[in-house]
């Protein structure tokens, strides 16, 4: 067998000394130098990959389990906190105020409409208490033309001696002391003839003011007198009497203003609910704007009072711009004074 030739290592690598794990003799030691890196296998490199960081994305994602329903809850209460002091919350919440006022004012307009719609009547509101009546009206009623002097026919008041009291919304209101009164001859107005009621001896008077009472007969045949008190239960007129100044034949009603109370809380307001007799001695009701005929010098207006169980007084207060004055009447029942 021919000789075999040894051959270092150092041979096998031209282009590279010899590492540093063999000796010169040519045997290695136990140890042997790593790869470079561009002699190492492909598979390494692909066997090494990012980690993967799907679980630790995904626990992002879940909220805190620890988290409380306390903590949850104040911070709903932030939200809204925060939203309330936005511009938007500012105005809707003026927006709301603003119609709840206008919705409350007119309420206010509305409901005392529907309490007096059984009466349409057009009346002024004021501060006081007191009915305001208009502060001016035109007299729109034509008297017919007076007649020459040489030619005077007096015009007589209808008198009937006696009279039943207890219709006085569908027959004539005459009592049994009517007066019989003359007109003014050629100028036949308003006021030259008429139906009056004379006022008994204990009427209640105060300045031009007088008023009295007339019991309604519920009886056939029953005999009321004037000035007379009513029964306890038993409906009567109270007759308010004015004295107008001589220059006038006529009177607008709208001057006149006040209220009929009763003890028992009745309240009749003037002259809405209250009558007069035309000419032809016809009950009409006294609206306002509408001209009474001035008779002796007088105007009367008619109230008609449901009975109470218990009768004591009725308080009457009048007030009359043209005549300047503001009154108070008591008329106690059994006994007619003036409450001074």
């Amino acid at each position: 067998m021919a000789d075999s030739t040894k051959i270092p290592v150092s041979s096998l690598l031209p282009d590279e000394t010899a590492p540093e794990g063999f000796l010169g003799n040519g045997n290695p030691t136990e140890t042997v130098a790593p790869r470079p890196s561009w002699m190492r296998q492909e598979s390494n490199s692909a066997e090494s990959k990012p980690p993967d960081t799907r679980d630790r994305q995904s626990r992002l994602v879940i909220s805190d389990s620890d988290a409380s329903e306390e903590e949850q809850a104040f911070s709903t209460k932030e939200r809204l906190n925060n939203w309330f002091k936005t511009a938007a919350a500012a105005g809707y919440g003026l927006s709301l105020l603003l119609h709840g006022l206008i919705l409350l004012l007119m309420a206010l307009w509305f409901f005392p409409q529907i309490k007096e719609a059984m009466s349409i009547t057009t009346v002024v509101q004021s501060e006081t208490e007191e009915l305001q009546p208009f502060d001016a009206m035109d007299d729109v009623h034509l008297e017919k033309p007076a007649g020459s002097e040489e030619v005077v026919v007096p015009q007589l008041t209808e008198v009937i001696e006696a009279a039943d009291l207890s219709t006085l919304e569908t027959k004539f209101l005459k009592d049994v002391t009517a007066s019989d009164t003359q007109g003014d001859g050629g100028s036949s107005g308003i006021g030259s003839g008429g139906f009056r009621l004379l006022e008994p001896k204990n009427a209640v008077k105060a300045g031009s003011f007088t008023a009295w009472t007339i019991p309604i007969a519920e009886i056939p045949g029953e005999k009321t007198t004037a000035g007379d008190s009513p029964r306890p239960g038993q409906d009567y007129h109270i007759v308010i009497q004015v004295r107008m100044p001589a220059n006038r034949n006529s009177y607008n009603i709208a001057d006149l203003s006040g209220k009929v109370i009763g003890t028992d809380g009745y309240v009749q307001v003037l002259p809405l609910q209250a009558y007069f007799q035309d000419e032809q001695g016809r009950m009409v009701r006294a609206k306002l704007g509408r001209q009474l005929p001035i008779i002796d010098g007088v105007v009367q207006i008619i109230i008609r009072v449901p009975g109470a169980e218990a009768l004591v007084k009725d308080t009457i207060h009048v007030k009359s711009k043209l005549l300047k004055e503001n009154q108070k009447l008591e008329i106690v029942f059994g006994k007619h004074s003036l409450n001074d």
